[in-house]
């Protein structure tokens, strides 16, 4: 074999350009894992039943609400902060058609006073037998102008 004849400019240019390559696909190998390890994340958070800031932010979550109140009239949005909404935010995430779909669901409060009752399932004797109706929920709310 003849080394005379190698051109070493054209080699190490060649292995420059296949560095270059394999650091620009590690490079993206890199953040297509990110992105997965923050979708996880907010996976993760989703079903905990809480929002996760990769996926909204408490200021883009407030420009929302903020939307959203103008639109309601006479029913009002929970004047809560965003970590106490949580508490009362449900949320869930389906998939489809190769989509990730998240939703966000925020009650809707009015301004009514309730009177609160718990259920408690008495029973009763009616017609020989004893009656027994549980309830669905453990409380019951009635609004107090219309009691």
């Amino acid at each position: 074999m003849n080394f005379n004849n190698i051109d070493y400019r054209h080699l190490l240019t060649q292995r420059n350009t296949f560095n270059t390559a394999l650091l620009s696909l590690l490079t993206e190998v890199f953040k297509y894992r990110e992105t997965q390890l923050q979708i996880h994340k907010v996976l993760v958070h989703f079903k905990q039943g809480k929002l996760n800031a990769l996926l909204i932010s408490p200021e883009e979550f407030n420009d929302h609400l903020s939307e959203i109140q103008k639109t309601l009239g006479s029913h009002q949005l929970p004047s809560m902060s965003v970590t106490e909404l949580q508490d009362i935010i449900e949320v869930a995430v389906t998939y489809g058609n190769y989509c990730i779909m998240f939703i966000i669901e925020l009650p809707l409060l009015h301004n009514v006073d309730y009177q609160i009752y718990k259920l408690i399932p008495v029973p009763n004797f009616h017609l020989y037998k004893f009656v027994f109706i549980k309830p669905i929920t453990e409380f019951m709310a009635i609004s107090i102008q219309t009691q």
